[in-house]
């Protein structure tokens, strides 16, 4: 492994564009669907909503920066990142009647995730808006939220997790996938 260099592609600058925040949208995929497009409409609206992709398309949350994992490096390296855990955190409306749904996929291993930031992925510019796709399956853990609060609103709480070390592929938002 001596010497082992990596090809690094050019950086590519943002521009006057900015690329907004807050995760407004997300998708579970079944691990075996495979998307050779995700940022065409065609790919997703083939298939079948029932089980091969599930989607969400009123959400409110976020994604952190990956935690690395770590392991000694070698000669004057001090750590080596092997590997990245994410964590995607979202609120979704919808409580009473998809409990039994929540259980489902709470127990469920075959699915990837994707999820939709920024605010205007319905418009015709989409410029500021970014779909994110995971390459491996993750684990869901949703579960409901009530606040102390007589003005709030009864939620699930969404937290999706998974383990690899790229970052999640980013595509140019599909028109009339993720819009209401």
């Amino acid at each position: 492994m001596a010497n082992c260099r990596f090809d690094i592609p050019t950086y590519s600058e943002l521009g006057c564009d900015l690329e907004g925040g807050r995760v407004v949208a997300f998708a579970l995929v079944d691990k075996d669907h495979t998307l050779n497009n995700p940022d065409q409409s065609t790919e997703w609206l083939n298939a079948s909503y029932d089980s091969d992709v599930l989607i969400f398309k009123e959400v409110s949350g976020s994604y952190s920066k990956a935690s690395p994992n770590e392991i000694p490096g070698k000669g004057s390296q001090q750590v080596r990142v092997v590997g990245r855990d994410h964590e995607l955190s979202m609120m979704i409306e919808g409580v009473k009647e998809n409990v039994d749904f929540w259980n489902a996929v709470n127990k469920s291993n075959n699915y990837r995730a994707a999820f939709v930031t920024g605010s205007d992925y319905q418009s015709t510019s989409k410029t500021n808006s970014i779909l994110f796709v995971t390459d491996v399956t993750v684990s869901v853990d949703a579960g409901v939220a009530t606040p102390e609060d007589l003005n709030g609103i009864t939620q699930w709480e969404v937290s999706v997790k998974w383990s690899d070390l790229n970052i999640p592929l980013a595509y140019d938002v599909p028109s009339s996938v993720f819009e209401d």
